[in-house]
């Protein structure tokens, strides 16, 4: 996981931002003290389906027993997406930290 460093002053507004979407999918997370250190870090990431908001579930599709396939699905509204389709989690952090610091 990439480490962010922000400490934490009354002037830094990056505690609020939680929320962004990326690949038209929202993200959401907290941010954690590492180590008590006061410098916070991207916590607890989850994608969110962008019609109803519900948490994503991810689920592999087998063939012959060989995974060929993963998607995220909403288990309320049966989005679907492909994989393939959303960014890695380190460069949504990447983008995440980025946003942050111009926060």
């Amino acid at each position: 996981m990439i480490a962010c460093y922000f400490k934490k002053n009354p002037e830094n507004k990056f505690l609020n931002y939680t929320e962004d979407k990326f690949d038209n999918i929202i993200f959401r997370w907290e941010w954690k003290d590492i180590y008590k250190t006061g410098k916070y870090d991207v916590y607890d990431l989850h994608k969110h389906c962008p019609k109803c908001k519900c948490i994503l579930n991810q689920k592999k599709i087998h063939l012959a027993r060989a995974v060929i396939a993963m998607l995220w699905y909403c288990p309320d509204c049966e989005y679907k997406i492909p994989d393939i389709k959303i960014q890695k989690e380190h460069d949504i952090i990447a983008l995440i930290l980025h946003r942050a610091e111009n926060k």
